[in-house]
């Protein structure tokens, strides 16, 4: 994860909020992650409107020192939930 790249939404994914945080769906391999943070899920749904990931983490209130919000956005790439919008 580098925090100096855009991120989005991978395209078969498909999020949907709910309560507790949010669903992610991928129609490729059929795999649904529960994703248990409001911040995260928030995070998600405004990523591909930031210029870097570093720049959606700060107006998230997410800091490099946050731990547990880093691990699960990387989390997120190795599941390819999330990848580095090119182009």
């Amino acid at each position: 994860m580098n925090l100096e790249l855009p991120y989005r939404i991978s395209s078969s994914v498909s999020i949907r909020q709910e309560r507790f945080g949010a669903l992610s769906y991928n129609q490729l391999s059929r795999r649904l992650i529960m994703i248990q943070s409001e911040r995260i899920a928030g995070l998600l749904v405004t990523l591909e409107s930031f210029d870097t990931l570093g720049d959606a983490l700060a107006a998230h209130g997410i800091t490099e020192n946050d731990s547990t919000s880093l691990s699960a956005l990387q989390q997120l790439e190795d599941s390819q939930v999330i990848c580095v919008s090119v182009g």
